[in-house]
């Protein structure tokens, strides 16, 4: 026994944190490779969002599949499953020779870790004891936040040491451990406990509980993911992998540091003012980074607002809707809105992207950063008009 955890628990959280982080780090060190994506498969510039949007897009669409692929079999065989092809997507990427290949392996990605999101939970869920739940949840999720600190730093040496197809080969080792780890649950679901699964139907119904946390989780994933993708391409104009991950690197770091103070926040204030000062902080950051666009270090430096906003807003708000939630909906209503914020993130590329320069590969940071801080102050009305509602009901 581990705390009270014992070693086949303490394998479970293992695995399923390896997994989420491996699905966080394909977000952040392919933002990174880029340019060196973009110089080798000789990639027009306004071509390169799909090497991001491919893998948002299949993520975000396939969430409830995947969350009824985990009610069918079961939750650790299937997280087996997703586990298995993003394994199989990342050997494609790392030995893809054209465009082409590379947007399907990064498809094949996107199912693998649509199937593993919804399921990982429902495995802690089913192993951990319910005094342990909350704390392996806890480290679930600050796995995504390590992997979004450290990829582009992780991504930048890879690039500058080893190539970009590293940030896909690094996958596979991994992986594998995960599936030793999770082995001897991988039993499947006899047809009874099949046919008893909850419907991804049923998920429609909760869209009164959490439209709200959506408008709000959409906006920020937007934001969020377009300004990753302009400065993956701003940072990468004239700068080696390992700068562009440095330049990144505080971004990633504030919004870990805020992941981790983000329950003490809660503690002593309000969830309504937790989530505003989030959204104001981001709003401030895009602002900040559309006025000092020509240096790098003024830029890095105000993007660490954003990220610091999206760490107090996104865990806040995730919290009260799963705690709104009704209980045999849980997984379902989570992997709605985690398919609603990826959408969020699509939709927010694709804008960022037809703002660069395709025939120059230069991006324009002061637009850029102004039309976040617009969706930002939409969010904060948003925000605002719903806790009004609220107190008057």
């Amino acid at each position: 026994m581990i705390g009270n955890v014992s070693l086949k628990l303490v394998g479970t959280i293992i695995a399923t944190c390896t997994v989420n982080l491996l699905i966080s780090l394909d977000v952040t060190m392919v933002n990174v490779a880029l340019t060196s994506i973009q110089r080798e498969l000789r990639v027009p510039v306004g071509q390169l969002s799909w090497v991001v949007q491919v893998y948002s897009i299949a993520f975000a669409v396939l969430l409830l599949a995947g969350g009824a692929v985990s009610d069918r079999l079961g939750s650790a065989p299937a997280f087996l499953v997703g586990s298995v092809v993003f394994g199989v997507g990342s050997v494609m990427g790392a030995t893809a020779p054209s465009l082409a290949l590379l947007l399907l392996s990064r498809l094949v990605q996107g199912v693998g870790a649509a199937i593993c999101v919804p399921s990982a939970l429902a495995v802690l869920r089913e192993r951990m004891p319910s005094e342990q739940l909350a704390r392996a949840i806890a480290m679930w999720v600050f796995s995504a936040s390590i992997a979004i600190s450290l990829g582009p730093l992780l991504g930048g040496l890879l690039v500058e040491f080893v190539s970009w197809r590293g940030i896909f080969v690094i996958n596979v080792p991994l992986v594998i451990g995960a599936l030793v780890l999770l082995r001897p649950y991988s039993r499947i679901k006899s047809l009874d406990h099949q046919l008893a699964g909850v419907s991804p139907i049923r998920a429609l119904a909760m869209w009164s509980v959490f439209r709200y946390s959506a408008a709000i989780g959409g906006i920020i994933s937007a934001v969020n993911f377009g300004m990753l993708y302009a400065l993956g391409i701003y940072y990468g104009r004239e700068n080696s992998a390992v700068v562009v991950g440095a330049l990144f690197l505080p971004m990633m770091i504030s919004c870990g540091v805020s992941t981790m103070l983000v329950g003490r926040i809660r503690a002593r204030i309000a969830d309504s003012a937790v989530v505003t000062l989030g959204l104001a902080a981001q709003l401030l950051g895009s602002v900040l980074i559309a006025i000092s666009w020509r240096s790098d270090g003024a830029v890095s430096a105000s993007a660490v607002l954003l990220g610091f906003g999206v760490g107090l807003a996104i865990p806040t708000i995730t919290a009260n809707l799963l705690s709104a939630a009704d209980g045999a909906v849980v997984g379902l209503t989570s992997g709605a809105f985690t398919a609603l914020r990826q959408l969020g993130g699509v939709l927010g590329v694709a804008i960022t992207a037809a703002m660069v320069d395709g025939a120059h590969g230069r991006v324009d940071l002061g637009a850029t950063g102004m039309t976040c801080a617009t969706a930002l102050a939409i969010g904060i009305f948003v925000h605002f008009r719903a806790q009004s509602r609220e107190r008057r009901g």
